[in-house]
């Protein structure tokens, strides 16, 4: 069977919702009363049974489709500027790289901005060893115009990413 990747997304939450409700079926029937038969409510042993087997085959469905996604995002690339990747690879930068990568960009260009515009507003003097003052110059371990502009950049990249993952999505068809 093929289906494309947002379809198979789809279903995943079908069949997830599905294999909840059955479970929980079972576990309301787990007992019954004996003199209870199926004519007056009762749930038999081979209605929970086939209940439990159809929770397996929903299980095994839900691998298949999980291994076919996962098969897709090795083999398909996305292409970003001059930024290659597989779909997994993007997708792991995303969740462990991405955010923490863009905080740090606009915390240090934040921090020396913000150093740097206090030094201007408010001067701090210090005073040599013949006692003479002289103005604190300032230098910055890090331009924060060049940080500024990373993140601008990571951001932009983020943005992008998002919509290619979506096309992607929808146009990949992956084996089931």
């Amino acid at each position: 069977m093929e289906m494309t990747i947002t379809e198979a997304l789809a279903e995943i939450k079908l069949v997830e919702k599905k294999a909840t409700t059955k479970m929980a079926f079972v576990r309301g029937n787990l007992v019954r009363a004996k003199h209870v038969t199926e004519a007056q409510g009762g749930v038999s042993r081979e209605t929970v049974a086939a209940e439990v087997q159809a929770i397996s085959d929903l299980q095994k469905r839900l691998v298949a489709i999980r291994t076919g996604i996962a098969k897709a995002n090795l083999e398909t690339n996305i292409i970003i500027g001059e930024r290659s990747n597989n779909i997994h690879g993007w997708l792991s930068w995303k969740r462990e790289v991405a955010e923490k990568e863009l905080s740090f960009y606009k915390d240090v260009f934040m921090t020396v901005k913000r150093e740097m515009e206090d030094s201007v507003k408010n001067p701090r003097c210090w005073k040599d060893d013949k006692g003479e003052p002289h103005i604190v110059e300032f230098v910055t371990n890090l331009s924060y115009e060049e940080y500024a502009k990373k993140a601008e950049v990571a951001q932009d990249l983020l943005e992008k990413l998002d919509g290619q993952l979506s096309l992607k999505n929808a146009t990949t068809v992956i084996k089931i």
